[in-house]
């Protein structure tokens, strides 16, 4: 089996079935820094384009992931960073929005490789309160303050 990596920016050209180089991909494997419990996952600004590219062209997507990352309290939520790392010297009146993470929904998520094998969306929460009920059991962050 041939296996190729590419960098993420290029993913969704090199995804469509019309790819002039005929890589001929057959699955995405990529990492995510947060599972949520809806089965979503949140994962570096760029993932969802990859993953819609994946599933507008019927290639299955898998998340690698560990269920210990479920954000149990739904706390998590995209970052934003300051508008100067892209243009420090932007033209007054320019709003610029500069996302850091960015999140798949799960219609485009075949399954998650997790520790426990390959469960698919619908099925996060239930792996993790088996699995890890504790987790459910702390106090959210926002409640500990």
């Amino acid at each position: 089996m041939k296996i190729t990596m590419i960098v993420d920016s290029s993913a969704p050209f090199i995804l469509d079935k019309d790819d002039p180089f005929g890589l001929d991909i057959h699955a995405v494997i990529i990492g995510c820094d947060a599972l949520k419990l809806d089965g979503s996952v949140i994962n570096k600004v760029g993932s969802y384009s990859i993953c819609a590219a994946a599933f507008d062209n019927d290639i299955p997507v898998y998340i690698a992931g560990n269920v210990l990352k479920s954000d149990v309290h739904d706390d998590i939520h995209i970052e934003t960073r300051a508008p100067e790392e892209i243009w420090p010297d932007k033209p007054e009146g320019l709003e610029i929005i500069n996302f850091a993470f960015d999140q798949v929904p799960p219609k485009f998520i075949t399954g998650i490789i997790t520790e426990f094998g390959i469960i698919k969306p619908s099925e996060l929460k239930a792996t993790a309160k088996k699995h890890y009920p504790w987790m459910f059991e702390m106090q959210s962050r926002e409640d500990r303050h």
